[in-house]
């Protein structure tokens, strides 16, 4: 499962959990390969150790690197932006290109949709309106 991702590193944070409390996580940085994707994922204390951790990592470092394969895809940005309840949210910003390469949108996703068929239907999207665009 290694394979397709390299821990990067992390670092500690707190994450609101209601009612005024907090607990402990780390935020974790790790590489899809062989896509070369980077991503940032915060992971609760009790799944960071090698065996959780690793499957977090995996599954999320495939589905990435799958992505990465879409036609038109040029760029995959996964990152935290916080609620406004103040707790951790993670982000996908895809930046798609148009089949000539003369033009380019960043466009978001749910975080989920990496892992199924709404990534590529949001890119598939954004590159035929991008190729109409420039077949007007």
């Amino acid at each position: 499962m290694a394979d397709s991702f390299d821990y990067l590193g992390a670092t500690g944070s707190e994450e609101i959990i209601g009612g005024g409390k907090t607990q402990p996580i780390r935020i974790v940085s790790a590489r899809a390969q062989p896509s070369g994707v980077m991503f940032t994922l915060p992971v609760a204390l009790a799944d960071f150790e090698p065996g959780p951790l690793g499957i977090i990592l995996g599954t999320v470092a495939d589905a990435l690197n799958k992505d990465a394969d879409e036609p038109g895809v040029d760029d995959i940005n996964v990152y935290q932006d916080v609620s406004p309840s103040g707790q951790f949210v993670n982000k996908v910003a895809v930046t798609v290109v148009s089949t000539s390469g003369n033009s380019d949108e960043t466009i978001q996703v749910p975080y989920g949709a990496i892992f199924d068929h709404r990534f590529a239907d949001a890119v598939k999207a954004a590159r035929a309106n991008m190729d109409a665009l420039e077949g007007l």
